[in-house]
C-alpha cells in the first residue's frame, strides 16, 4: 500500500475513535479519557498534516517555493503543539477541580473502552510500522504510546472497580496532560527554532567549516550558513578563497570536490561561492 494511503486509513481510524472519546469521556465521567481526547485530537492533527504533506513529496519545486513545500510541515507543528498545549491546560484544570470531589467515573465503561482503543491504535500502529517511509515509521512509535496510554486507562477502570479512589482517575488525566504539555513545548520549540533559521542540531558549524578548509585548493573560508527546512532537509551556503586557478576545469573539480564532502556530512542543498585572491573571478556551483 502507498504511504499516504497507510496515513489515510492510521488518520480515519483515529479520528473515529477521537469523536467516541469524547462522548465515552463525558458518559463514564472520565477526565482520564477526556485528556486522551484531546490527545488524539493532537494525533488526527498531525496525520491529517502529514497525510497531506506525504501527497505534497510527490509534487516537485515550482516557481512559488524554489525550496519546495517541506517548510510546511513545520508550520503545521507549531500549530498543532499550541492547540494542544490549550487542550492540555484546560483538561488539567478540570483534574485539579475534580481530585476534591467524591466523583467516581463509570469503571466498567472505562475497562471496555480502554480495550477498545488498545485495539484501534494498535491496528493503527502496525499498519504504519510495515510502511517503508520514515513518516509512517514515526506515526507508528507515537501510537504505539497511545496503546500504553490505554493499558494505564484499563489497569485504573479494572482498580476502580473493586476499590473506590475518586483521585486515581483525575490523577492520571494529569499525568496525561503532563505528558502531552511536555511532548508539544518541545515540539513548538524546535519548530520556533526552524523558522528562525537556526544551525540544525546535528550539524557543528566549526566541523562544517574544517572540512572545507581540509579541501585541497581551499584557503580561506567565510560566509558559511547552515540551516534547516524541515529538521531533515539541511542546506548550506558557503563562500571560499582560492589562488588563481589554471583554468575553470580546476575550479569545477575544486567545487565538486566541497560538494561531495558535505554530503557526506548529512547536506542536502550545497551552494558555494570561489573567490580568487586577488583578482576579480566569480564562480558558483549549487545543488542538491
Amino acid at each position: 500500500m502507498r504511504s499516504d494511503k497507510n496515513i489515510l486509513l492510521a488518520l480515519t481510524l483515529n479520528t473515529a475513535f477521537c469523536v467516541s472519546e469524547f462522548v465515552v469521556g463525558a458518559w463514564t465521567h472520565s477526565v482520564a479519557i477526556l485528556s486522551d481526547a484531546v490527545h488524539d485530537f493532537g494525533d488526527s492533527l498531525a496525520l491529517a498534516l502529514a497525510w497531506y504533506l506525504q501527497r505534497l513529496s510527490f509534487k516537485s519545486r515550482d516557481a512559488k517555493y524554489s525550496y519546495g513545500y517541506r517548510r510546511f510541515s513545520i508550520l503545521g507543528a507549531v500549530v498543532n503543539s499550541a492547540l494542544l498545549l490549550a487542550g492540555a491546560g484546560i483538561m488539567m484544570r478540570e483534574a485539579v477541580l475534580r481530585m476534591g470531589t467524591d466523583d467516581v467515573p463509570h469503571a466498567d465503561g472505562m475497562a471496555l473502552f480502554a480495550l477498545v482503543g488498545i485495539a484501534v491504535n494498535g491496528y493503527a500502529a502496525l499498519k504504519l510500522r510495515s510502511g517503508a517511509s520514515l513518516n509512517e515509521r514515526t506515526l507508528s512509535l507515537h501510537l504505539f504510546e497511545d496503546v500504553l496510554g490505554w493499558v494505564a486507562v484499563l489497569l485504573v477502570g479494572l482498580t476502580l472497580k473493586f476499590v473506590a479512589l475518586p483521585w486515581l482517575d483525575p490523577l492520571l488525566s494529569l499525568v496525561f496532560s503532563a505528558f502531552i504539555v511536555r511532548n508539544a513545548i518541545k515540539n513548538f520549540g524546535e519548530g520556533i527554532s526552524i523558522f528562525l533559521q537556526s544551525t540544525p542540531k546535528n550539524m557543528d558549524e566549526a566541523q562544517i567549516r574544517t572540512t572545507v578548509l581540509s579541501v585541497e585548493g581551499v584557503k580561506a573560508v567565510h560566509d558559511l550558513h547552515v540551516w534547516t527546512l524541515d529538521g531533515e532537509y539541511h542546506v548550506a551556503s558557503v563562500h571560499v578563497e582560492i589562488d588563481p586557478p589554471k583554468d575553470f576545469h580546476d575550479t569545477r573539480v575544486l567545487t565538486h570536490k566541497i560538494h561531495s564532502a558535505l554530503k557526506k556530512m548529512g547536506l542536502q542543498h550545497i551552494t558555494v561561492e570561489i573567490e580568487v585572491r586577488d583578482e576579480f573571478y566569480h564562480h558558483s556551483v549549487s545543488g542538491d
